[in-house]
């Protein structure tokens, strides 16, 4: 099995970086430029929103739903479009920068000893840590089914 990891755009966490993890399945494609319709009134973490495949589907910053504080916003110039489990239709575009991998499971991690330090642990389904820092695998479909919302 292949996964998609990419830096977050956000603070270190103990010194390390923190990476956010998909499978290759869940990502439909990866985009270097397209217009961003801001949306008034929306939360913090949507971005706004984009046509893409004749489709009008939100743009959502990870670090933001997570509750991390964008630190990098300027590096932001991709977008990898995601979509839900299997059988699911919901989709989002998650800002992101240079740095997107993609790599063979398994990789050599362990179980984060806490994830104390993720502001909305709720949305999040594992935290290991590996060589390079942190990888965070979200709870995406409830993030992209709104299920997040409080």
């Amino acid at each position: 099995m292949k996964i998609i990891i990419f830096p977050a755009l956000t603070q270190t966490v103990f010194g390390k970086k923190i990476y956010f993890v998909f499978s290759v399945r869940q990502v439909e494609d990866i985009i270097r430029e397209i217009p961003v319709s801001p949306v008034p009134f929306s939360p913090r973490y949507v971005k706004g929103i984009v046509r893409w495949r004749d489709c009008i589907i939100p743009v959502i910053s990870m670090e933001e739903c997570l509750g991390f504080d964008m630190l990098n916003i300027e590096n932001a110039n991709r977008l990898l479009t995601v979509r839900g489990g299997e059988g699911k239709k919901e989709r989002a575009m998650i800002k992101t920068g240079a740095g997107l991998r993609m790599l063979s499971l398994p990789i050599p991690c362990t179980p984060a000893a806490s994830s104390e330090w993720i502001p909305e642990k709720h949305l999040v389904s594992g935290v290991y840590e590996w060589e390079e820092g942190f990888l965070l695998c979200t709870r995406i479909d409830d993030i992209l089914s709104g299920a997040y919302a409080q």
